[in-house]
């Protein structure tokens, strides 16, 4: 693990310093996941904002991308064609690689699109049997939830209770392709959103990590100006 040593050193800079001179995959996700938080709380000042609904998805992926994606310590893409995942975060070098799924959980606004828990069920499928292979510099998964539920941080403790239901008394795919799942504590990141879950891999036997990310997107003001706006 890279030393840290000024005494001041902001959360950006250690991200840039982590993610720009990675000694190993955790030194680099370390430094993603501080850079992932900046976007996400960046994101979520932008609420307000409406995208067709066929594009929601896509939008808000396209400004996680825009807020990552530096050209100095990293690389962030969007997916080139369908199969792909949704954003690709590479180390400069190309050694690391770190995979991510959106979905949307909620009800969509001006729409009467809703989405459960199941939907969050099937990026977690791509991510582990399409995308990731688990070995060596791409072990590590990150699924990006798009919530437009209200309560938040219940609707993900349910989305957790969810998913470990599922590996466990699920289809014989669930148990197969979420064998072992638990909680997995990722030392080297501090921050406080979302949960982190590990699981063997059934393609190659090797423990896959997925960090949670939630990004509040409910946004229903109900002040007196906001309602004459509308």
């Amino acid at each position: 693990m890279i030393s840290l040593t000024a005494n001041r050193m902001s959360a950006l800079d250690k991200a840039f310093l982590l993610c720009n001179q990675a000694e190993n995959f955790d030194d680099f996700a370390s430094g993603v996941h501080i850079l992932l938080d900046r976007a996400v709380n960046s994101a979520e000042q932008e609420a307000h904002i409406l995208f067709e609904s066929g594009s929601v998805e896509d939008g808000w992926t396209s400004k996680i991308i825009a807020r990552l994606d530096n050209g100095f310590c990293l690389k962030a893409r969007p997916a080139t064609a369908g199969g792909n995942a949704d954003i690709v975060i590479e180390h400069l070098s190309g050694d690391f690689t770190i995979i991510c799924e959106s979905k949307i959980l909620g009800e969509i606004p001006n729409s009467t699109s809703k989405y459960y828990n199941n939907h969050l069920l099937e990026g977690m499928k791509q991510l582990v049997t399409r995308y990731s292979t688990a070995t060596v510099g791409q072990d590590h998964c990150i699924l990006l939830i798009f919530c437009f539920a209200p309560m938040m941080r219940d609707a993900i403790d349910k989305w957790k209770q969810y998913f470990f239901d599922k590996s466990k008394n699920g289809t014989d795919d669930d148990k197969k392709h979420f064998k072992n799942l638990g909680d997995y504590n990722f030392v080297s990141y501090v921050g406080q959103r979302g949960f982190f879950t590990s699981h063997t891999h059934h393609s190659s036997g090797y423990p896959v990590k997925v960090r949670h990310v939630p990004v509040c997107l409910y946004h229903q003001p109900v002040d007196k100006s906001a309602k004459r706006k509308t």
